[in-house]
């Protein structure tokens, strides 16, 4: 064997190794959920009436081991609003500032995943989602819109019925303490599921939570059931050995 394929061969072997290092870093275990009572105690009483408090708890699981990471609750209703043809977003029934549910981050969900759109770092604990149609580039400078859930500490955001407006909605964000309004993206839902709600991951790990929510009777149109798809949480790699 020449110098020349010894050093193409330890080559190889080092690129394998280091491949096999960054896939390890940036791995994560399929996501679970299991019902999930919300605590009747953990957030204010006006809050808490106007969601179900029946909810789900995602979690991944290793070596039979599970480890909670989140918990997700709806609302028992959406405001919605009329819509036109050329309305294209994908929500356009729903209204903007409308309250979507509420979701509790665990000290895992802030360690280990990016619950933000942009990666932000927020503290644990319970935050409401209001649906919102904002600029979809990074820090809200893209010229596309794109379809959120806005995340506002629960503390500061008690009145479900309440739809905020934009500069309501603004303020409130501001009080999750990041440098722009904390979001989760809205994606399209996968067709043809017949058990709701579900999780999904994909090949990066990022997960995407699917469920069913009621939108409000609203002039002449019916209360009805509409899919909605939240993508959730990303895994943060951390280098092996971390």
């Amino acid at each position: 064997m020449t110098q020349r394929q010894i050093r193409v061969g330890i080559w190889c072997v080092v690129s394998f190794l280091l491949t096999l290092a960054a896939s390890r870093a940036w791995a994560a275990e399929p996501y679970h959920i299991e019902p999930f009572t919300l605590p009747a105690s953990d957030v204010p009483q006006a809050l808490a009436s106007g969601l179900n408090p029946q909810g789900w708890q995602l979690y991944t699981e290793t070596n039979g081991l599970k480890e909670a990471i989140c918990q997700v609750y709806l609302a028992k209703s959406v405001a919605g609003q009329a819509t036109s043809a050329s309305n294209k977003l994908r929500y356009k029934a729903l209204k903007p500032g409308a309250l979507v549910g509420l979701v509790h981050l665990l000290p895992e969900a802030t360690d280990d995943y990016a619950a933000d759109t942009h990666e932000q770092k927020l503290k644990p604990g319970y935050y409401t989602m209001r649906y919102a149609v904002m600029p979809a580039g990074t820090y809200a400078k893209g010229p596309v819109l794109g379809e959120f859930v806005v995340l506002i500490p629960a503390s500061q955001d008690q009145d479900p019925s309440r739809v905020l407006d934009k500069d309501q909605l603004d303020d409130l964000a501001a009080s999750s303490g990041t440098d722009s309004p904390a979001t989760m993206a809205l994606a399209a839902p996968e067709s043809g599921v017949h058990k709701l709600p579900k999780v999904s991951m994909d090949d990066q790990g990022v997960c995407t939570f699917q469920a069913q929510v009621q939108m409000a009777a609203s002039g002449s149109s019916a209360a009805k059931p509409i899919d909605i798809a939240i993508v959730m949480l990303t895994p943060i790699p951390h280098p092996e050995g971390s």
